[in-house]
Formats: C-alpha cells, structure tokens, sequence
C-alpha cells in the first residue's frame, strides 16, 4: 500500500486526501484496517467525517468480492428487521456508489464508524458471557428467514471436520521433516482414536438447518458502548457462510472457557470455566428461543467440543507443512497451540459428558 493507492482511495469516499488524517486502527491480522477522518465534500456541502477503511487480504479471501457481496446483502436484510435490536453496520459507498474500491490488486471498503464505543478483548465475568452470547444469538436470529444459500462460500469446507481431517492425514504422510513426524505422531493416533465423536459430528450435521452463520464468534466482534458497557453491534463479517448453530457456539465457547491463552504451553494448569459455559449455553438458547430447533439444542455441547479439536488439526496441519497459513512466533508455535486445543477438547468432553 503506498501514500499514493492511500489517497486515491479516500478521495473515492469524498475525502480531501490533502486534509484527512490516516492512522491503524485495531490489532487484526487478517485485513488492513484504518480509522480515517477529515473534510467529506458532499453535493458541495463540506463536513467533518470519521470512517472505517479496511484493505482486503486476498491471500485469505481470494475472491474479495464475494465478502462485499455478502456483507451488503446481510446489511440489507437487517435493516428491514424493526425488531433487531443491534446496530447494523453496513457498507458505506463510494462517490460513485459502489460497495468498494478496487485499486490494482487491492480491495478496499468502508464502514461507519461508532463513536463512543469500544472492544473487548477478553471475556472476564459471567454477565459478559450472557451479553456476547445474547447479542450472537440475536444477530443470527434477525437472519433466520434469510437465504443462507444466496450467501457466497467465501472459504470453501471452512468448518468441515472431515475435510480438515483429510489435509492432516495429507500433512502427515507429506511432511519431510523427521522431528515435526516424530512430534505430531501420537496426536495423529490421538485423532483416529476419536471415531466416534468424529461419527456424532457427521450424523448430526445431516440433520442440522442452514443458517447464515458469522464464524467468527469471540467477543473482539463486538462492539460495546463505553457508556453502559452493552454491546451494540456484531461486526466483522467476512466469514459470514452457510453453516450450524453448534459452529458458532462452539467458537464461542473455544474463545472464552479456557483458563489459558491458545498458545499457552503449561496445559497442565488448564482447566474450563464452567460457570462461563453454562452462562453461554443457557443465554445462546434463550436468545434463539422463537428459531432454534430441538435437533439444534442437541447439537451445541457438541459444538464444544468440536472446535478445539477442530482447531487443533488445523494447528497441527499446519505444524506438519511448515508453518504456511498461521502466524508464528518460533518453531514449534503451531504445535503448542495443537496441543493446547487438543487438552481443551479433552477437559471440554468430560465437561459436556457431566
């Protein structure tokens, strides 16, 4: 991104690129994302403006424009719910009316930007998992009459645990360094063990209703007002698909009931915040209490207990190929957060199992 892409980009927005001021906003490592403000010419009339830039990572997101596609068809939908009772943050246009920008091999969009709220990184009180719960439930349920079909796959078999399963076994038998085979082997075994969990998520997820899912569910995708400290919109949607209630609740509960960070590596002082995931499970049914299924009901413990082991073959798959699709800080980063999410699938199962 030079100084130059920079202001072309902002002038699309009605900015005078001389005047308005640019700097990072936020710590996500996906997108690029900035906080813009200064003078906005509209229809001559001058104003003071303050918007959500982000670039687009197209390594992630190969397609970008299916994101903007999906973000705005969701947007569109929430506004005609009278009854949804979050912000809808939508797509700002361009001068020329468009949901985005493109500039060479860029894609860029703009969103509105909130004053006088803020994000929570972590999630410390059981009154913070019911708001994060509720506020998830109610965006999904504004969207319970929405096509789920007419959303575009923006990341094909994302959450399909037969799919992740087979790029691990690939992995594995791929993989030419010896140290990385030697240390991954017994979780390999460990997985095959895992035939008949792996046997519930199948059988369950034919029965289960598609729904418009936002994939992403940890409480950094809330915004809370600074003022009453409640939350006041979901945002960032890029991995809105078709998917199950389990997955969102799941990645809801991977990303808040563990006593360690992901990466942590003195698992053995690991343990899960029961009153967290009971608040969870309990306030995420509640909210969805007019749309959600019995089937659905059923399917959430398991979705506990999915996405850690979900995410840790994907840890583990990475491990196994060097390191090419997440962040790492050393070598053996990946495989610390495999076995990591490997325990809490453990002390998960013996929960849900209680």
């Amino acid at each position: 991104m030079t100084s130059t892409e920079l202001n072309d980009v902002i002038t699309q927005y009605g900015f005078v690129s001389e005047t308005a001021k640019t700097i990072p906003l936020g710590n996500g490592h996906i997108n690029t994302t900035l906080l813009v403000s200064g003078v906005v010419s509209d229809l001559n009339i001058k104003k003071n403006e303050t918007i959500v830039l982000q670039k687009i990572n197209h390594d992630v997101f190969t397609q970008p424009q299916q994101i903007i596609k999906n973000a705005d068809l969701i947007s569109q939908h929430l506004a005609k719910q009278e009854k949804y009772p979050l912000q809808n943050i939508a797509q700002l246009k361009t001068i020329n009316g468009k949901s985005s920008v493109v500039h060479g091999k860029n894609t860029w969009r703009a969103l509105r930007f909130i004053e006088h709220s803020c994000t929570i990184e972590q999630l410390e009180t059981v009154e913070q998992a019911k708001q994060v719960a509720t506020a998830f439930a109610q965006f999904t349920d504004s969207l319970a009459n929405f096509n789920a079909k007419s959303l575009n796959i923006v990341i094909p078999n994302f959450h399909n645990l037969s799919v992740r399963l087979a790029q691990l076994d690939n992995a594995y038998k791929n993989c030419k360094d010896n140290k990385r085979i030697e240390e991954s082997r017994s979780w390999i075994n460990f997985c095959q063990q895992q035939h008949t969990f792996i046997s519930s998520i199948t059988e369950i997820s034919k029965r289960l209703p598609l729904r418009v899912m936002h994939n992403d569910t940890k409480i950094g995708n809330l915004l809370f007002s600074e003022k009453t400290q409640q939350p006041i919109a979901v945002i960032d949607l890029d991995t809105c698909m078709p998917g199950f209630l389990m997955n969102d609740f799941g990645d809801m509960v991977r990303t808040t009931c563990s006593t360690l960070a992901e990466d942590a590596t003195d698992i053995e002082n690991m343990s899960i915040k029961e009153d967290i995931y009971q608040t969870l499970l309990a306030s995420y049914s509640k909210a969805l209490n007019k749309s959600i299924s019995a089937i659905e009901i059923e399917s959430l413990p398991l979705g506990a207990k999915l996405f850690p082991f979900l995410m840790a073959i994907r840890f583990l798959t990475d491990y196994l190929n060097s390191d090419i699709y997440f962040q790492t800080k050393y070598a053996q980063h990946n495989f610390d957060r495999a076995v990591n999410q490997f325990t809490l699938f453990k002390l998960m199962s013996e929960i849900v199992r209680k």
